[in-house]
């Protein structure tokens, strides 16, 4: 078993790519999800104006 670690090592070496990636879709989906949001806020704030 001299290669027993090789599994690990691709896993650990891969980990920060993985981690940036999550991160990156996360922040996307929140600026998308706030964007709706004001989009909303706004129309409904102009609707009680007018």
């Amino acid at each position: 078993m001299i290669n027993g670690g090789d599994e690990l090592f691709a896993l650990v070496a891969f980990l920060p790519i993985i981690f940036y990636l999550v991160l990156t879709v996360f922040a996307i989906y929140f600026v998308i999800k706030v964007i709706k949001f004001m989009n909303e806020k706004i129309n409904r704030d102009s609707y009680f104006t007018d």
